[in-house]
């Protein structure tokens, strides 16, 4: 998804609770950060840490910082 795609879809998920912690993870990644561990680990994650892989490392492999701050500034993060 386009960082376009991704502020539509969370500018009207704002209601939703989950938002927070999304918002949070975006502002670290935003930073050069990796989103913080998912705490559990996806069936398909070959990775070995016992908490699962990180919300960056999981979901976003190949988005750069730049993607993360486009997104948090398009939603006033």
């Amino acid at each position: 998804m386009t960082a376009e795609e991704m502020i539509k879809t969370y500018s009207e998920m704002r209601s939703v609770g989950m938002i927070e912690q999304i918002r949070w993870q975006y502002s670290d990644m935003a930073k050069g950060g990796d989103g913080g561990r998912l705490h559990y680990k996806p069936s398909d994650w070959d990775g070995d840490h016992p908490e699962g892989p990180t919300c960056r490392e999981y979901n976003y492999p190949h988005k750069t910082d730049s993607f993360f701050q486009q997104v948090c500034e398009g939603m006033n993060w």
